[in-house]
This record gives structure tokens, sequence and C-alpha cells, in this order.
């Protein structure tokens, strides 16, 4: 059983901009909102294979995610979770959008035998951070 949490966001800057932002790792203190924070001190940029530990939104503890896609300008993507029991994947897709606009599409599928248990909970909360992370993304871009 899955689920998908999903949101979207039009900014006006071009694909690659919005896209360096993200990847952009160690920008994300100045940025990134409360519900979805880095641990330690962030270090250069994405990229696949990379461990990252994060709090996410009222959940006890950091939690890691790991880097499954970065390519520029259309994707970046993590995961995180117990494959078969809980585990998301998160993806970001950059779409251009008429002249130097973007389309930003937040895009979380879980998956396991406990998704359907949670999914009351775990979607609504994964479709908030999803927007307030895009929201981050187009006030930074925006300044």
């Amino acid at each position: 059983m899955t689920f998908v949490a999903k949101g979207s966001r039009r900014v006006s800057v071009t694909p690659e901009v919005a896209f360096d932002l993200l990847a952009d790792h160690a920008s994300w203190p100045a940025w990134m909102p409360q519900s979805f924070r880095p641990t330690g001190t962030p270090e250069g940029g994405l990229r696949v294979g990379k461990k990252i530990r994060v709090r996410i939104g009222g959940l006890p503890g950091a939690t890691t995610i790991k880097v499954s896609e970065v390519r520029r300008p259309t994707e970046i993507a993590w995961q995180g979770g117990a494959r078969g029991i809980l585990f998301a994947d998160h993806r970001f897709l950059f779409e251009a959008d008429g002249d130097r606009g973007t389309q930003i599409t937040s895009l979380e599928t879980w998956s396991g035998v406990l998704a359907p248990l949670v999914r009351v909970f775990v979607q609504p909360m994964a479709e908030r951070i999803g927007g307030q992370m895009l929201e981050g993304i187009a006030r930074a871009v925006a300044s």
C-alpha cells in the first residue's frame, strides 16, 4: 500500500536558480522551515548517497535521509525510513514555466505495511511540511 503527499509552487526564477538553491545544503538553515531542519552544520551541496540528519515537524529526535537523485536542473530526491515497514521517497521536480519561471512540485510517496495505518496522520503532515519547504524556496529565490 502506498500513498502520495503532493504540492506545487510557481517561482519567478529559472529552474537552474531554484534547483541550485535546494541543492546547496549549506544554505538550508537560512531558508528551510522549522518543520524540516538540518541538525549539525550543513556542508556543501547535495550529491547522490549523501546522508543528512534532519528534524521533521514534531517527531521526536532527528532522522536520517539519504539523497537518491540529483539531476540538474530537473530533480532532487531523498529517501528515509525502513523499506517494507514505513518508507518515504521525497522528490522535488523543477519544470520551466514561461519566461524565467519554474513550477516546483514536491512529491512524497509513502510505502510499507504501516503506510495504510498512519496515512490519516502522515499525509496531511507531509503535505504541510512539503508546502512549507516550497514557501521557503519561494522566499529565498525572491530575495
